[in-house]
């Protein structure tokens, strides 16, 4: 992270950084939103980036399109197939844990290492049940696949591919009379 309105300008470096929690969110009409969660070993604030790290580079800000779940969904999967009519899917999330964990040491203030745990991927998918097919998978615990597809108009891709999962609980329910969800 760098302060560009200090002077001179300083630069709050992040040491031995890994992605512990990954988690996308999406709703019809809605944006998609990501919240990325790191980890690391330490800390500091530099006056000169260069000096504490090499090959150092300053992005610009993006100015990629913000993602949405009315255009940019190219589309999503369910066992290889397209979810269309009459099962639509209302909403979807998805839960990455890399269950990481500090390795301490005596004499250190900080960790020495980050240590990678259990890969865990965890979710849930939203639809209308629109015949008996998802229905009987939630039943059966069957086993499964899940593809979204996220494009923007500039061709770039967000692709969360998911080759064997499982539904582990749900029933169809609608939140009360003449309500569609």
């Amino acid at each position: 992270q760098s302060f560009l309105d200090h002077s001179p300008v300083t630069h709050q470096v992040f040491r031995g950084m890994q992605i512990g929690t990954l988690n996308m969110e999406m709703q019809s009409k809605q944006i998609v939103n990501f919240t990325v969660n790191a980890q690391g070993t330490q800390g500091e604030i530099l006056d000169n980036i260069t000096t504490g790290i090499t090959n150092a580079t300053i992005l610009p800000a993006s100015t990629d399109v913000i993602i949405n779940t009315s255009s940019n969904v190219a589309e999503l999967r369910e066992n290889g197939a397209k979810i269309a009519a009459p099962n639509y899917v209302t909403g979807m999330t998805l839960a990455i844990n890399n269950n990481l964990r500090n390795d301490d040491a005596v004499g250190y203030e900080t960790a020495v290492n980050i240590g990678g745990g259990t890969f865990q991927l965890t979710g849930t998918l939203n639809t209308y049940f629109g015949n008996k097919t998802m229905v009987e998978k939630v039943i059966n615990n069957s086993k499964t696949s899940l593809m979204a597809n996220f494009r923007d108009n500039e061709g770039q891709r967000i692709i969360w591919d998911m080759p064997l999962v499982k539904y582990s609980s749900g029933s169809p329910a609608v939140s009360g009379k003449n309500a569609a969800d």
